[in-house]
């Protein structure tokens, strides 16, 4: 057997795993059914190769789930049937558990190249339900799904394999099951040492007194390092001080860069969109009910900017704005004040000129002179009158400059690219056929 033919035998009998919609309201992580999957198929020696994805998707579809992330999984495997009946049972056992509603899917590289052109904007648009329904069809795809909706992140979880752009990596650690429901008991302490010592590598991890890298609900997840490395992710971990985890595993991720920011025209805006505009600022900012507003556009068709109270100073920033500037802003499209976009990100790119006009200045006492009318002045103090002289203007400094401004750490949502990892984009990975083994 030639080595060609061993890698194309190898590359036809890989399956693509997508999970989605295995928590609920009382607990469960989709991440921990990745994370139980994986051990029971390495149990089973079925060879899981790469690395396992978290997706994060459009964190603007209205029926999202807590943590907005679906889970793709690859192994090489013969038999399919097999794969589906370990995962299936995974998923049953975890629905009776949390009464969650999963969905799976698996899929073949042929299969997976169909559905990405089509399931790729589940990053930054609501995909149809209806849409995935025929996908699944006319592509034949094995599915276990309680309801549909979750099928579509299942589907991008399986496709989407993050070789091109940017990614970062998480790893997770679990709980046992008897700390489930109890407070999370992490040294703060630990948590600054490795954000001391790991500074370059990782990333909210700690906000003053707040702690990041851990979750508040009910949920097996104990606490995730967010980072740029899978190796010093492993090596931070020995720093923290916590209760036993049940166990943990790094995953590749698009968490952390402004993936679903999707540059586009308002006229090709639709609700639920996340993106990125390049606008002009059209009227003054209002005030209302705490929420500054102005319209914006760009050479065809205006919208409503909503600043919040919870992005702190861009709030301020926006008060500042003035017609005829050049921003950049990034956020979801909501259904405020007919049609508007919560803005998240805000880059002031160029700043009108601001001027002001006065009456001109006595030529005599130099003082400004009041109008007369018929374009005539007159100074008041030195009894000229019917003087007819240009007014005068003045070019006023602005209260802001140009640049990037962002909101407090904690108001980020999952795939928002926080400051410390600008410059260090990525662009682009590897698919590795290696056995996976960054778990424990």
């Amino acid at each position: 057997m030639t080595l060609m033919k061993t890698i194309k035998d190898f590359l036809n009998n890989q399956i693509f795993i997508g999970i989605d919609d295995s928590d609920s309201k009382i607990g469960g992580c989709t991440t921990f059914v990745g994370y139980l999957l994986i051990k029971e198929l390495i149990r089973q020696g079925i060879n899981v190769v790469d690395i396992p994805r978290l997706i994060r998707l459009n964190p603007n579809v209205p029926w999202k789930t807590r943590g907005n992330g679906a889970v793709g999984i690859t192994v090489y495997s013969e038999d399919i049937d097999r794969v589906y009946n370990v995962a299936v049972e995974i998923l049953q056992k975890i629905e009776e558990e949390v009464a969650s509603m999963p969905a799976l899917v698996l899929i073949d590289q042929k299969q997976r190249e169909f559905i990405e052109p089509i399931i790729k904007d589940a990053i930054n648009r609501i995909i149809e339900p209806e849409l995935v329904d025929k996908v699944i069809e006319k592509a034949k795809i094995i599915k276990y799904a309680k309801r549909r909706l979750g099928l579509v992140g299942a589907l991008a979880a399986a496709t989407l394999l993050l070789l091109e752009g940017d990614y970062t990596y998480e790893l997770l650690a679990y709980r046992k099951p008897e700390f489930i429901g109890t407070k999370r008991k992490i040294d703060i302490e630990s948590v600054r040492v490795i954000d001391r010592l790991y500074r370059k590598y990782t990333f909210n991890n700690i906000d003053g007194k707040r702690l990041l890298l851990t979750p508040h609900g009910k949920d097996p997840v104990l606490y995730g390092i967010r980072g740029e490395d899978p190796k010093k992710l492993i090596e931070a971990k020995k720093f923290i001080v916590s209760e036993e985890p049940l166990g943990w595993m790094v995953y590749i991720t698009n968490q952390a860069t402004d993936q679903h920011y999707v540059n586009r025209k308002i006229s090709e805006l639709k609700l639920g969109d996340s993106v990125r505009l390049n606008v002009f600022v059209k009227s003054s900012p209002k005030i209302r009910q705490g929420c500054v507003t102005l319209e914006v556009g760009d050479h065809e068709y205006t919208l409503t900017a909503l600043f919040f109270n919870e992005v702190g100073l861009m709030k301020d920033i926006a008060t500042k704005l003035e017609p005829q500037d050049e921003i950049i802003i990034m956020g979801g499209v909501r259904p405020f004040l007919d049609f508007g976009i919560n803005v998240e990100k805000l880059i002031v790119k160029k700043l009108a000129k601001k001027i002001i006009t006065l009456n001109p200045a006595c030529p005599r006492c130099k003082r400004t002179l009041q109008n007369e009318g018929k374009g005539k002045f007159r100074c008041r103090f030195c009894d000229l009158k019917g003087l007819s002289l240009p007014k005068r203007t003045f070019f006023v400094s602005r209260e802001i400059v140009p640049g990037l401004y962002l909101p407090p750490i904690r108001y980020f949502r999952h795939l928002m690219k926080p400051l410390k990892r600008y410059g260090k984009e990525k662009n682009g990975r590897n698919y590795s056929l290696n056995e996976y083994k960054m778990i424990e």
